[in-house]
């Protein structure tokens, strides 16, 4: 036993001996490579005073040789004042030119850059005269000071008129242009350019086979068809990004990137070589409320563009799921909704639901449309899912005029017989009409086409809104609704023009009797809203106000939506006499009936 726990200390102290040198050999080799490493790091701090002094004179000779090198031609440049200051005339008014130039221009039957291509005219003999007034200067020094201004005025008018040219060149092509474009689409009429070096490098390189780039055209984004888009808009009033108008599933994933397409320079801001730079950024989306239990839902799709540089938005932009750098199924020209055309903004824009079901009543678009004309409207949009031959030879008439503007809405839904979206799109609709005309138009009415906003204490809707121009932080205007019953009989009440609203059955003043019900606010309830005040507007309500903005409710003796319409309810017989719409009833016959005086020609080349 004794001879066990000898040979057991044994052990034990031999084993404490071997780590004790394991350890002091493992730190003295630590410390030699540490050693060995800070003397290699600061190894050029103890370089010898020779090579200190060889690296100085190397030094002092490469810059005396640069000094050389510069001082050469500014000495030639200093016997050359007029010519020196010539091309710093012509640098100076080439960028402050560059910087006056409007980089934003879109293209609709009123945009003013054709007309700016008229105003644009190179003066040849301008140029011809500055080229003698140069000579002159340079052979006759005694004239020198009096011409040098003269000959600086017409240097730089001429610039200035070159640089407008070439960017006018580049930003809004001419009336052929145009009409040789695709002519059943709305193609952004400018070339923004963004310099290079405001934008990071591109993570996915090179992409081959995009999609071309397209406006008011709903695109695919999934192979599944779960998620689609339509339009993409500029937006800048709470920070720089995009807001893609969309319809989504509800179940399809969230992680969805933005493809960015800047149109970029690497020359500077005067080269006109550019290319696209595809830059992905991580995007939200955002349902609009009222899907009504449909399988899809209009959406935002937001791109953040804060992280940015860039002077100019992105021409275009692309949606894809999970793969950043996957190839898109779409491509969205964006519109560059920052800067108010210089044509100036229109006052009442009214945006209507889609037309459907080959839509073909004449008589209540014509009546729809004067009436509202006469209360204010100088615009109107069109959401063109399916009208007929007649309507559209109506509404194209009316463009003929710079008065309305058709949007193309074919959407991939079943909308008939269990339809997947609700009424043909409606929300997607009215909230692209929203930022289409952001910066369009003061206000924007959306009212159906058998709906009228009355103004019962005022002549019209500006006449309204500048009474309440004290409250400076109302966004919207809620106008409540009453039923006017199509199946109840005409007013038995004589009138002057009476025969004419029957001929060209004029519903609004032949349906004098209302329900006795006016319905409370945001029940049936239509708006008319501040476009740079509101977020997102549904159909009987706004669902989002900008920071700092409210509704205001409007009581019924301000105005009232007078709604016609066919409810074939017997048991509800109640009848309460209307006559407010009477006020206007000269206006209104006379508006209609000139109005058809012009439509029935239009409508005989229909028939024809």
């Amino acid at each position: 036993m004794r001879i066990y726990f000898r040979r057991l200390l044994l052990i034990t102290l031999l084993s404490l001996t071997v780590s004790f040198l394991w350890v002091s050999i493992s730190k003295e080799v630590s410390e030699s490579r540490r050693d060995n490493n800070s003397r290699n790091r600061h190894s050029h701090f103890s370089t010898k005073n020779t090579d200190f002094s060889r690296k100085k004179i190397a030094r002092k000779n490469y810059t005396s040789k640069i000094i050389r090198t510069f001082t050469a031609p500014l000495n030639e440049r200093r016997t050359k004042k007029s010519n020196d200051s010539s091309s710093r005339l012509l640098h100076q008014s080439t960028l402050s030119r560059r910087r006056l130039t409007t980089r934003y221009i879109r293209h609709s039957n009123t945009y003013s850059s054709i007309h700016m291509n008229k105003n644009i005219i190179i003066n040849n003999n301008n140029n011809n005269n500055t080229n003698k007034n140069n000579n002159t200067n340079k052979n006759n020094n005694k004239n020198n000071n009096n011409n040098k201004n003269n000959n600086n005025n017409n240097t730089l008018r001429n610039i200035q008129q070159n640089v407008s040219k070439i960017q006018l060149k580049n930003i809004a092509p001419n009336k052929a242009e145009i009409d040789n474009n695709n002519k059943n689409e709305k193609q952004p009429r400018v070339q923004r350019r963004t310099l290079a070096k405001y934008l990071p490098k591109s993570e996915c390189g090179t992409m081959h086979g995009v999609p071309e780039g397209k406006y008011e055209t709903w695109q695919l984004i999934t192979k599944s068809r779960d998620a689609w888009v339509f339009s993409a808009f500029y937006e800048n009033l709470t920070g720089p990004f995009i807001r893609i108008i969309g319809a989504k599933a509800r179940w399809i994933s969230s992680d969805i990137h933005c493809q960015l397409w800047f149109n970029v320079t690497s020359g500077g801001e005067n080269s006109t070589d550019t290319k696209l730079h595809l830059v992905v950024v991580s995007a939200s989306v955002k349902n609009i409320p009222e899907d009504h239990g449909r399988k899809f839902a209009a959406c935002y799709f937001l791109c953040p563009l804060h992280q940015f540089k860039a002077n100019d938005p992105p021409v275009s932009v692309s949606i894809v799921l999970k793969k950043k750098c996957q190839q898109p199924r779409n491509h969205i020209l964006v519109t560059p909704n920052s800067v108010v055309r210089k044509t100036g903004k229109k006052n009442f824009t009214v945006c209507l639901s889609p037309l459907h079901s080959n839509y073909d009543r004449m008589d209540e678009l014509v009546e729809w449309m004067e009436v509202n004309k006469l209360f204010g409207a100088d615009y109107f949009i069109f959401y063109n899912y399916s009208i007929s031959r007649n309507v559209t030879a109506i509404i194209k008439k009316y463009a003929e005029e710079g008065l309305s503007e058709t949007v193309e809405w074919k959407i991939p839904f079943k909308s008939e017989g269990g339809s997947e979206i609700h009424y043909f799109g409606q929300l997607a609709a009215i909230n692209d009409c929203l930022y289409r005309n952001m910066y369009r138009t003061k206000f924007i009415v959306f009212i159906d086409a058998d709906e009228f906003i009355i103004p019962r204490k005022h002549r019209n809707w500006m006449t309204f809104i500048d009474s309440l121009k004290h409250a400076t932080n109302i966004g919207a205007y809620i106008f409540r609704c009453t039923f006017f019953r199509k199946e109840w009989e005409d007013a038995k009440e004589n009138f002057t023009g009476k025969d004419l609203a029957e001929k060209y059955n004029i519903v609004s003043l032949l349906k004098l009797d209302r329900e006795p019900k006016i319905h409370p606010a945001y029940i049936r309830s239509k708006t008319i809203v501040n476009p740079l005040k509101v977020e997102t507007v549904g159909i009987h309500n706004i669902w989002t106000f900008r920071t700092g903005y409210v509704a205001s409710e409007v009581g019924i003796s301000q105005g009232l939506v007078h709604h016609y319409r066919n409810w074939e309810n017997h048991k509800d017989k109640q009848k309460v006499h209307d006559y407010s719409i009477l006020a206007y009833k000269d206006s209104i016959i006379k508006r209609i009936t000139e109005r058809w005086k012009i439509l029935e020609e239009v409508l005989q080349e229909v028939k024809q």
